[in-house]
């Protein structure tokens, strides 16, 4: 099979071997002759850097607690920030056409930035909404200020994206209808 010119970077918050839908669409991707990058939490094994399957896998050390919402904000801010780090080394290496976030958090969008600056693409796989997610998880009532904020955040994160992927037309709705994201996102 010949293979394309086209590169894509997938940016998770998880640790990759260990999440099938991300590993799948990855995969799928490697084997269809993409070129297929990862940023993701580093795994058990302790690598920096491994190929699984035609997947190259970057790892970020960062350990994983559940814990307040301050705990979380510290982990996806961290992540973030090294992911963010990561992808402008790695796009000014490898120059990819297509950079793919999965949310939690859906900051990782601003990850993106400097790839997108430089001619990617970005497409936001939403995995879940995560407003209703913090508001589910913590007890916050539409009203708080804390809710409102994470929607607006979304609504910020969403915009960035080219594109949009949900995982069901009642989500796709959502976003379309509750946070302005234009339909042919």
């Amino acid at each position: 099979m010949a293979q394309t010119a086209i590169s894509v970077l997938m940016i998770v918050q998880s640790y990759y071997l260990n999440d099938p839908r991300v590993r799948r669409e990855a995969e799928s991707l490697a084997e269809a002759g993409y070129q297929v990058d990862v940023i993701s939490l580093r795994g058990v094994d302790g690598l920096l850097e491994q190929t699984v399957n035609g997947v190259r896998i970057f790892g970020i050390a960062l350990g994983r607690k559940h814990g307040n919402v301050m705990r979380y904000v510290y982990e996806y801010g961290v992540f973030l920030v090294c992911a963010a780090f990561l992808a402008a080394w790695l796009h000014v290496k490898e120059h990819y056409h297509v950079v793919q976030v999965h949310n939690l958090p859906d900051t990782l969008a601003i990850a993106a930035i400097l790839p997108q600056l430089l001619g990617a693409r970005v497409v936001f796989d939403a995995h879940e909404v995560m407003p209703e997610a913090l508001q589910i998880k913590y007890g916050w009532p539409e009203s708080s200020w804390k809710f409102r904020i994470s929607i607006a955040i979304e609504r910020y994160c969403l915009n960035l994206a080219h594109h949009v992927l949900t995982i069901h037309e009642p989500m796709r709705q959502l976003l379309i209808q509750g946070r302005g994201v234009p339909p042919k996102k």
